[in-house]
């Protein structure tokens, strides 16, 4: 399957894909339009008067270059639910599984015991995870949602390019977002999900918490883990991720506009990040570091912007204790700079889905691996029956306000798809 373009419209691709990506039609095309999960809609909503509420308020939007029809295969498994998996040594999962009143309600508890059933359990509470669980939650939907606090923007300072919550911390977007969960009658519980099993008609969800660890069950699951950027290993560089060295120009650029910028080369992105900056500054320098000679196309492009080029690997990063002040070239001395670009791997947190049958799927620029994601359809199903992922554990471009609405439409998906099974289990 092609996935929509990191780099040059139409040549960022899954590994085992069509050379040829589809085209975007607005500037999330880019390598690095997209960048970390956040979370919340919409801040101060009014929580609901009844359990009786309405339907989606919003619909989100989908650009057609990221849409693909699920073979008819996966459309027929989904709408039979989760298939037997293999025989586990988890005996207390099963049990739980198989027990036959099964609510779609909380939890009840018998004062011994708690019997933790839901519609949706939703692991990872950023952007999409939040926004999948209040579509649930609004739709009358028993939700549980496990978020381990470990967000891929938390080193940022505030959200950007979110209509309305430009500028926003994301501690706050996710304390919003959380609120409105709660609010719909969902639950948000901070832990980490442990594993994921599957039996019959039901997953088995283990949390690790630090109250002790026990297993709840699950009709469906939204997977919203994100991923974790792999940073160059240059001294220095780790300890200015996210305030002064960045990644993408539609998340930081305005607060370095007019500054002096290094952009490290590592792979085919450094060019690409180079001219985009280059817009916001005229103060911008390629550090050629370890990345791929540049072919005389770009020395032309880089030339015809003010882009300067600096010969030489980095050694380190300097900064002092108002930032970021510069580079140490190899044989070359230091250059002063003010922010550094950088295009860390982006590797898929899929861990828990491996087991279900899901592996992610390497990410191209042309031949060049720049991080994984889950495969999935429009709606975020996977090919696993009753799984569905959304942000950007599906799509690495995503940013803050991408990744709600992704979670949205996997969380209406969900919604439909246990209202099917319910059809058919009734008739």
């Amino acid at each position: 399957m092609s996935v929509r373009p990191f780099l040059i419209t139409g040549c960022a691709r899954t590994r085992g894909s069509p050379g040829g990506g589809a085209p975007t039609s607005s500037s999330s095309g880019t390598w690095c339009a997209r960048a970390s999960a956040s979370s919340s809609s919409r801040v101060g909503l009014r929580p609901p008067d009844s359990s009786r509420d309405s339907v989606l308020t919003e619909m989100p939007v989908v650009s057609e270059s990221s849409a693909r029809v699920a073979p008819r295969r996966w459309r027929i498994e989904r709408s039979r639910g989760p298939t037997a998996s293999r025989a586990g040594s988890w005996s207390i999962v099963l049990l739980l599984l198989r027990q036959k009143d099964l609510s779609n309600r909380r939890g009840r508890s018998d004062g011994q015991h708690m019997n933790e059933n839901y519609d949706v359990v939703v692991v990872g509470g950023g952007a999409a995870g939040l926004s999948g669980a209040v579509a649930l939650a609004r739709s009358r939907r028993s939700v549980l949602v496990v978020d381990a606090g470990d967000s891929r923007n938390a080193p940022a300072g505030h959200v950007h390019n979110f209509l309305s919550r430009d500028g926003t911390p994301p501690s706050e977007l996710y304390a919003a977002g959380r609120a409105e969960v709660t609010g719909y009658g969902g639950r948000v519980e901070t832990a980490r999900v442990a594993a994921l099993a599957r039996d019959g008609e039901r997953f088995g969800v283990q949390i690790s918490a630090q109250t002790g660890e026990r297993t709840v069950a699950a009709r469906r699951l939204l997977v919203a883990t994100g991923l974790r950027d792999v940073l160059p290993d240059v001294p220095g560089l780790a300890a200015r991720w996210g305030i002064d060295v960045l990644h993408c120009p539609y998340c930081h650029g305005w607060e370095v506009r007019g500054q002096r910028i290094g952009i490290l080369s590592t792979g085919p992105a450094a060019v690409h990040q180079a001219l985009l900056f280059a817009q916001l500054s005229p103060h911008v320098t390629l550090l050629q570091h370890t990345g791929p000679a540049l072919d005389a196309d770009q020395h032309k492009q880089l030339g015809a912007l003010g882009v300067a080029i600096a010969e030489g690997e980095v050694e380190r990063i300097e900064a002092g204790t108002d930032g970021l002040t510069g580079v140490v070239l190899a044989g070359r001395g230091r250059l002063a700079l003010d922010a550094v670009v950088v295009a860390p791997r982006m590797e898929a947190r899929a861990e828990l889905l491996e087991p279900l049958g899901l592996k992610p799927a390497e990410v191209l620029i042309g031949e060049h691996p720049v991080g994984t994601r889950i495969e999935a359809d429009r709606t975020g199903a996977t090919a696993v029956p009753g799984v569905w992922v959304a942000g950007n554990l599906a799509d690495p471009q995503a940013q803050v306000v991408g990744a709600a609405a992704a979670g949205l439409m996997a969380g209406a998906a969900i919604n439909f798809d246990l209202i099917l099974d319910e059809a058919r289990s009734r008739g």
